[in-house]
């Protein structure tokens, strides 16, 4: 498995762990086809990354890459960015326990919050967090 998919799987089991929420999955779905029971719902996505390399003191090549996930949820119902806003600090809570991610990453956190429509409006709301993952991997090998 790869480093960034170990990342995405580490986020993915400690969402999983937030008692507010229903569902979580990497899969894209249309709200409309998730049952009721199903929310708070949170699409775990895997967006940009930027890469670099540096040179350390003994002459070893070391690459680094800054990778951004887009962990999307969506609530359903009443009091619906009431809803948002407690999702989305539970899950910055939960993931910022271990900065590290257990020694997988450099560093992780928040880099913005966001608020979007994705795929119909009311009864639903809809927001995202932007996280950034800081991780170092060997270079690949031909």
């Amino acid at each position: 498995m790869s480093s960034r998919e170990k990342i995405a799987q580490y986020i993915v089991d400690h969402i999983k762990e937030v008692r507010y929420v229903k569902s979580v999955t990497r899969e894209p779905q249309s709200v409309d086809e998730l049952a009721k029971t199903s929310f708070p719902h949170v699409l775990v996505e895997t967006a940009d990354e930027t890469r670099s390399d540096y040179t350390m003191d003994s002459g070893q090549i070391v690459r680094e890459g800054t990778i951004e996930f887009l962990i999307n949820i969506v609530v359903h119902g009443v009091d619906r960015d009431s809803q948002r806003n407690l999702i989305i600090e539970a899950i910055e809570r939960k993931l910022e326990t271990s900065r590290t991610f257990d020694g997988l990453c450099f560093n992780s956190g928040s880099t913005e919050i966001l608020t979007r429509e994705i795929d119909s409006a009311e009864p639903y709301a809809t927001g995202a967090i932007i996280y950034s993952v800081t991780y170092h991997y060997d270079r690949a090998k031909p």
